[in-house]
């Protein structure tokens, strides 16, 4: 599958660098530093920095309030 244009099946998104499929709920890049030839186009990456910016917009938005 290395190299396919699928990266998703059934819930489930798929790591090109590693060969291996990973649940879609919990998806994280195990090595988010290092390089990938991958990472522009890698949805296991984008759900990752997506739900960090999602988690620090909610603390910036708890803080606000709390002020």
């Amino acid at each position: 599958m290395a190299g396919s244009s699928a990266s998703t099946r059934h819930g489930r998104l798929y790591c090109n660098k590693f060969d291996r499929w990973v649940d879609e709920e919990d998806a994280t890049c195990t090595q988010p530093d290092d390089y990938c030839e991958f990472r522009d186009r890698c949805g296991i990456y984008f759900l990752m920095t997506e739900r960090t910016r999602g988690a620090n917009k909610r603390a910036k938005e708890e803080r606000d309030a709390s002020v």
